[in-house]
């Protein structure tokens, strides 16, 4: 049972993340995310506060502290002294920097321009980008988050469960997923799916994204040399600029030099009637055929999942995907009108806010708050969303 209580050493564990918490630098904002998922039900938080136990002597007085991971039966002990050195190795200070249009790199730049045709270059030239960095005090690493004491207590337990525990399961996905059965730094290697397993028991989740759900659908799907046949008519342009319609009565053949399908990729196709092959640019490709099919009901499917998540979900959005190859970073302005940046392949908390807006919060700072218009969102070349049950 979580008790509040301070230490002697002025620590504040009381089974809640009731403080704000800013991510450090070793990359766990899966774990952050996952967390403060939780913390947005009641069901959510019931399992983070029976995750963590505090322990005290024979004088009434913290001695140390338990985390329980519930769904694999295993417990770990964090000792004062370690939450101490958690605690020390986050000194320094945050610097604001100020990054202009000139200072996008051309991928940055046409990842703006995608997500607002209508703007004019001289618009465009106008976005000036807050950015922050952590710079460390002298023989400081920032290895742990600061804020709340709670979440620092979980890191230090979760690294010690990825690289100790007896769990199969933990064990078989620490292998597959990180190829490597001890983790120096377990902390970035982390995903949802080890801790919904170490937290509830379960990996189950439903993943929707724009990019993988229709890309590896085509990988999965139309697997190499199988017959490819449009659902409709679909007209693009192949890669020498020329208009192509491929017919939903005939036949395609994907050929083997497709078979490193990615964003940045070749499709080449063999009409199986005429013998004919046609080369695509993948993203002129996507765009044309598998988005149209797919990309429609992904949003329904978000969409749904957003506005009726409750106490049995906790649900994480991310830029990018497992998939997507070479994401960046990208600026996207908020229902306030102002330019916010939303880093590739870092998890974010998703909470409902109304149906036509979506508000996101950052591990990097969870007590900001970022609400974007859905409209907006979706225009986003690579996202996903991930949903994780709690029950």
């Amino acid at each position: 049972m979580s008790v509040n209580n301070v230490n002697s050493l002025g620590f504040n564990v009381n089974g809640k993340l009731d403080e704000a918490v800013q991510q450090g630098s070793r990359g766990d904002c899966a774990l952050i995310a996952y967390c403060e998922a939780l913390n947005q039900s009641e069901a959510g938080q019931l399992i983070f506060q029976d995750s963590i136990q505090i322990n005290k002597d024979a004088n009434g007085e913290v001695s140390g502290y338990t985390v329980n991971f519930n769904g694999i039966n295993e417990s770990y002990n964090i000792s004062l002294d370690e939450l101490a050195a958690a605690t020390d190795d986050n000194s320094g200070q945050t610097e604001w920097v100020t990054k202009t249009w000139n200072d996008f790199s051309e991928e940055e730049k046409d990842i703006y321009r995608a997500i607002y045709p209508d703007w004019s270059e001289e618009a465009l030239a106008t976005i000036e980008i807050q950015e922050s960095s952590f710079i460390p005090a002298a023989g400081s690493s920032n290895r742990y988050s600061k804020g709340d004491d709670d979440m620092k207590l979980i890191e230090l337990a979760v690294e010690k469960c990825l690289n100790q525990s007896g769990n199969q399961e933990v064990q078989n996905l620490r292998t597959s997923l990180f190829n490597q059965s001890n983790l120096d730094d377990a902390l970035s290697a982390i995903n949802t799916d080890v801790l919904n397993l170490m937290f509830v028991g379960n990996t189950e989740n439903k993943d929707f994204s724009t990019v993988k759900n229709t890309m590896q659908y085509l990988m999965d799907s139309y697997s190499l040399g199988d017959n490819y046949t449009p659902s409709e008519n679909f007209e693009l342009k192949d890669k020498n600029g020329n208009t192509v319609t491929l017919d939903t009565n005939a036949n395609y053949e994907i050929l083997e030099n497709s078979k490193d399908i990615g964003p940045n990729g070749t499709v080449t196709l063999r009409n199986t009637a005429t013998g004919e092959e046609t080369s695509y640019d993948f993203a002129e490709f996507y765009k044309n055929t598998v988005s149209k099919q797919y990309f429609e009901e992904t949003i329904r499917n978000i969409d749904s999942l957003i506005e009726n998540s409750d106490d049995s979900k906790a649900v994480i959005f991310s830029l990018g995907s497992s998939i997507a190859e070479k994401t960046q970073d990208t600026y996207l302005k908020d229902i306030y009108g102002n330019d916010q940046l939303l880093y590739s392949n870092h998890g974010y908390v998703v909470t409902y806010d109304s149906d036509n807006t979506v508000r996101l919060i950052n591990p990097h700072d969870t007590s900001v708050e970022l609400i974007f218009n859905k409209e907006d969102l979706y225009k986003l070349p690579t996202f996903e969303f991930q949903s994780f049950d709690l029950t």
